[in-house]
């Protein structure tokens, strides 16, 4: 008799799910090819140009902010515009072109031919200051059309069948960890650029993306490493990771609305609800033509979760956000702007925590504020650039319980009102210069700029906690956990950085670009020098082949929270017998933290890789990533004298994170699009646990993967047009390994290795169509979707204490589930 091994049937079980999902993809790849084949018939792949270029004053000072337009025969063109020192540069087709300049206060350039051929093109123009008297018309509009970023596609049903966040794993290198929380390669949360927040579970000092994440408002959506092409993030940044940069859409020389998904869409899931719903209105015009531009963007934000395993009326988590971002931009001259920007924000979360073993009552509802002020300056001073400005920025959080019934823990499960309100208030400001030297011509180009900036932080902690319980399953009193002494706080700390980086073209095939990025920390008092290097390859005349590599070294900003616990109340822990008599004296815990003494946390990151192009529409590509941080900071469990339990600060955390990744993207024109990415990696840390004064219990720490490690991720998006019917079809398909978790007992002290079990994988395939009508001059699609086409059971939440009824059993996957909108989108 044959018999399957556990080992055996759990690779069994991945290799049948990952055939699955090839056969899967293999077959929509080739529906989706034969489809977009009778619409875009194939042709030769063409020729590749790339157009370096500069744009100068008479007297050979650079201009800043000219619209550089570049036009076929055939009617195709494309708008770029020139950086602070004068340059632009572009990728595309070889071929005679014409070529329009604009800026204000100089006669324009306009129709004049351009012949660009294979490989590198380096073209200068100078333009003559405008004669007294004479107007022109800007060109201001057409720097930003809206299918300039490939990334990201607005129009796209993709957008319906997932919504703006849970669209982000479209980017191909970002992951949604089991709380929500986006997470580049490898990195925490706090290492990110930009981030999304986690309210509840991150803390209260950390800042996060300033507005609700909606894909309609940006201008472009990528990585910042990519964007730079320098493969990692370069030695003006201070995080440790790639960031997503977000530009949003400048005014015009023409005022004009944007409206976008103004009308709610509707949901199916236990009844009809309000689905998520992102509606936003922009304004945006010359405050004085060809010299002063404003945008107002007001924007919202609904998010709704059900619990499909609690009551109805007691099953829903949802979020309303707000806000208001304006900028504005003046031309003081020539080679002289001014940007100001002003942010504001509102966030109202209700029933955070709730799941199928937490009830209503023992969750918290969240509301925060945010404002943000920004101003800078950019001008010219012969050929080289100067910039300053000044950001400030204010966010305020508050956590509250839904009452003030006594909270008990049992094993699995809880009741009561969670024991503890917290208010935080961080105000961050900096003010910070850049420098962009000219290019320098000596063995190629080099583009050398440098900076300083001074960046203080103000972290306040107010926190209310009233006693809580543990109970054992039957009933008797197990632990009696109450606080003493002032938990109010403030932190202070304040950086100084500066950078130097040189951006080396030695030839139109290789690019290098080194760097120097020197911090003082105020609580650490230490020089943190880090640099980064990195090296872009093209071996062949048509850069279709590009081989990069990156390394780099960070000293992320120190988390005042974390530090904050040392100075934070003292906790008092009381045990029983079963019984009900006190099994000793009161425990006291301690959070302790020497700050002179700690070293700041630091990041390694490499990464290599090979990106082709193959044919004229299709990519494909191959990347290794290693990231290790060192000297972490974590609260390490000392050995309990006298009563008396201290949890130190030190700098012992070691995280470490490797990946491969496999990626193949297909592009027909414009009209559609097929992406498959697959990555294998793994994350450990050697101090898996963040301790903080409400944790339950505390037990010594263990080593393992971390709580977001997924070894195995595949992800697939397409979408194209579908005849007849005028259609557009969208899917998004993924596949990853499920998250591992960590097995309690009923004091809740680990059980066995912890982060040893997993969650089941996840498989998600989402599928919308959308329907495209003019109504008055104006686009308008009805978009239907379904989401988890085929219901798999993803849980989000598990019971891993051992003494409860219910231990290892899974919930929270919401099912399959349909969402339908309308879209108003403006003029086609």
């Amino acid at each position: 008799m044959f018999y399957l091994t556990v080992g055996k049937r759990l690779r069994l079980r991945f290799v049948s799910r990952f055939a699955l999902c090839g056969w899967f993809l293999v077959n929509v790849s080739l529906a989706f090819a034969a489809q977009s084949a009778a619409t875009f018939p194939e042709r030769e792949p063409p020729a590749m140009a790339t157009v370096y270029g500069r744009v100068a004053g008479k007297d050979d000072h650079a201009l800043a902010g000219v619209s550089v337009l570049l036009r076929m025969p055939t009617g195709r063109q494309i708008s770029i515009r020139s950086d602070a020192s004068g340059h632009f540069e572009t990728t595309l087709e070889a071929g005679d072109y014409q070529i329009w300049l604009r800026r204000r206060g100089y006669v324009p350039i306009a129709a004049r031919s351009l012949s660009l051929h294979l490989g590198e093109n380096r073209i200068r123009y100078v333009l003559r200051p405008q004669p007294k008297g004479s107007t022109v018309t800007s060109l201001f509009a057409a720097l930003f059309p809206a299918n300039q970023s490939p990334q990201v596609k607005p129009n796209s049903t993709t957008e319906a069948a997932n919504d703006s966040l849970q669209n982000l794993p479209r980017v191909s290198e970002t992951l949604l960890d089991r709380y929500g929380e986006i997470r580049t390669p490898g990195s925490q949360v706090t290492s990110s650029k930009y981030l999304v927040d986690r309210p509840y579970q991150s803390k209260p000092q950390e800042f996060g993306l300033a507005s609700p994440l909606n894909a309609e408002s940006m201008q472009s959506l990528e990585l910042s490493a990519s964007k730079s092409g320098t493969v990692g993030a370069g030695a003006e940044y201070t995080p440790a990771s790639k960031g997503l940069s977000l530009e949003p859409r400048p005014g015009g020389d023409h005022s004009s609305w944007d409206l976008k998904n103004l009308f709610p869409p509707l949901q199916f899931q236990r009844g009809l609800h309000l689905g998520n719903w992102r509606p936003q209105v922009t304004w945006a015009g010359p405050l004085r033509s060809e010299r002063a531009w404003f945008s107002d963007t007001i924007s919202a934000e609904h998010d709704l979760v059900i619990v499909p395993e609690l009551p109805r009326r007691q099953d829903s988590v949802s979020a309303w956000e707000g806000s208001n971002l304006i900028r504005t931009q003046f031309n003081l001259s020539s080679n002289h702007l001014v940007n100001l920007s002003f942010l504001s924000s509102l966030r109202d979360d209700t029933h955070i925590g709730l799941s199928a073993f937490t009830p209503l009552s023992t969750t918290v509802d969240l509301g925060s504020r945010r404002l943000r002020f920004s101003a800078n300056d950019q001008h010219a001073v012969g050929k080289t650039v100067f910039e300053e400005g000044i950001t400030l920025e204010s966010l305020r959080s508050t956590l509250t319980p839904q009452g003030g019934t006594p909270y008990i823990l049992f094993p699995g499960s809880s009741q009561g009102n969670y024991f503890e309100t917290l208010h935080g208030d961080t105000r961050q400001g900096q003010i910070f210069g850049n420098v962009l030297v000219p290019t320098q011509s000596r063995l190629g180009n080099h583009d050398l700029q440098f900076g300083a900036d001074l960046t203080p932080t103000r972290f306040e902690h107010h926190a209310w906690r009233t006693p809580f319980q543990i109970r054992r399953e039957d009933g008797t009193l197990e632990q009696v956990t109450s606080f003493v002494g002032d938990s109010d706080f403030s932190l202070h700390n304040a950086r100084i950085g500066s950078y130097i980086q040189d951006t080396w073209k030695l030839t139109s095939r290789v690019r290098i670009q080194s760097g120097l990025h020197l911090d003082w920390d105020r609580i650490i008092r230490r020089y943190e020098p880090a640099p980064r290097f990195s090296v872009v390859y093209s071996p062949f005349a048509n850069h279709r082949t590009k081989l990069f590599a990156f390394w780099g070294y960070y000293y992320p900003p120190l988390n005042l929270a974390l530090l904050g616990q040392a100075v934070d109340q003292l906790r008092i822990d009381r045990f029983y017998d079963s019984g009900g008599h006190p099994t000793g004296a009161p425990q006291t815990v301690d959070f302790v933290a020497n700050f002179p003494r700690l070293k700041a946390p630091s990041v390694t990151i490499s990464r290599t890789g090979w990106e082709q192009q193959i044919g004229g529409h299709s990519f494909v590509g191959v990347s290794m990533l290693w990231r290790t941080q060192r000297d972490g900071l974590a609260y390490y469990k000392l050995a309990a004298h006298r009563n008396e339990e201290d949890l130190a600060l030190f700098n012992d955390r070691r995280d470490r994170y490797r990946a491969v990744e496999f990626s193949f993207r297909q592009s027909f024109g414009s009209r559609a699009e097929f992406l498959a990415g697959y990555t294998r990696s793994h994350a450990i840390t050697n101090q898996l646990f963040d301790y903080d004064p409400a944790s339950a219990a505390f037990t010594n720490q263990y080593q393992g993967p971390l709580e977001w490690d997924a070894p195995n991720r595949l992800v697939s998006w397409a979408w194209a047009p579908v005849k007849p019917g005028n259609l557009m079809l969208s899917y998004l398909l993924e596949y990853r390994t499920g998250f591992p978790f960590t097995v309690f007992d009923e004091t809740y002290q680990v059980v066995g290795q912890p982060n040893l079990l997993r969650f089941p994988d996840v498989f998600r395939l989402n599928l919308g169509i959308e329907k495209l009508f003019n109504v008055g001059g104006r686009s308008v699609g009805i978009q239907l979707a379904c989401l988890n086409l085929t219901n798999h059971n993803n849980p989000t939440v598990v019971d891993n204490n051992t003494a409860s009824p219910d231990f290892l059993r899974f919930a929270g996957s919401t099912g399959r589930g349909f969402t339908g909108r309308v879209r108003f989108m403006g003029k086609p």
